[in-house]
């Protein structure tokens, strides 16, 4: 129970990650703003995952 609200067990244990993920899209949005020309993404294709473990140290620095 929040500010006088009553939740199910499932709207209180959804709660929690889904007020994280609010907060941490302007932060990483800012992130990506301030930190200068990207170098690393979080994702590659998963048909050239052979390729970036061939040459991990490329996407990976101090790999």
């Amino acid at each position: 129970m929040s500010r006088g609200d009553s939740w199910t067990f499932f709207q209180a244990v959804n709660r929690p990650p889904t007020h994280f993920a609010y907060h941490l899209e302007p932060i990483v949005y800012g992130a990506k703003h301030h930190g200068g020309p990207p170098s690393l993404t979080l994702s590659f294709s998963l048909t050239r995952s052979a390729e970036f473990d061939r040459n991990l140290t490329q996407y990976v620095p101090n790999a």
